[in-house]
């Protein structure tokens, strides 16, 4: 019964040992520590040295590429969002913001193009897409357009927690 449970999951493309499987790849820059880049990618130091078969974790390098798994050891996130100060603007990706459009979303590290899936706590779901970079204040994951607060509810209070179900790595 298990062995046709697993060869069912892998049969419609559902990771069974974790919310995402996919992979990031991140080049080690001047004053990153391993738990700093755990910190920003939500997973933990464990995971990493683990999948990169680090042996001493106080010794990685400037420019050494690791390979990270976003959001594995957590499927929560804070999120806040940006709206009219930023109308116009030009977004990491390059393009103009739009307050107005619920795709838009901006992380730290996440790839340019990234897909995610967030659910606020009364099951409302949308996808969103990495475009910009932020948020730049400690605690928060991500930040979304107005339009995307808006759809979640949570424009009033300008902050809240949301369930990170899918990754689907961009860039």
């Amino acid at each position: 019964m298990i062995r046709l449970f697993f060869l069912f999951a892998a049969l419609c493309g559902f990771s069974v040992f974790g919310l995402n499987e996919e992979t990031v790849s991140y080049k080690v820059k001047k004053g990153d520590t391993l738990w700093a880049i755990a910190q920003c990618f939500g997973t933990t130091v464990k995971d990493l040295v683990l999948r990169n078969k680090i042996k001493n974790p106080n010794l990685i390098k400037i420019g050494q590429v690791l390979k990270i798994r976003p959001y594995n050891a957590r499927q929560f996130a804070v999120a806040s969002w940006y709206g009219a100060s930023f109308q116009g603007l030009l977004m990491a990706n390059g393009e103009p913001f739009n307050r107005f459009n619920p795709m838009i979303a901006a992380h730290k590290c996440l790839p340019l193009g990234t897909i995610v899936k967030l659910t606020n706590s009364e099951g409302v779901s949308i996808m969103v897409v990495i475009k910009d970079r932020g948020p730049y204040v400690f605690g928060r994951d991500f930040d979304l357009s107005e339009a995307a607060a808006e759809i979640l509810g949570f424009r009033n209070k300008g902050i809240t927690k949301l369930k990170i179900s899918k990754i689907s790595i961009g860039g």
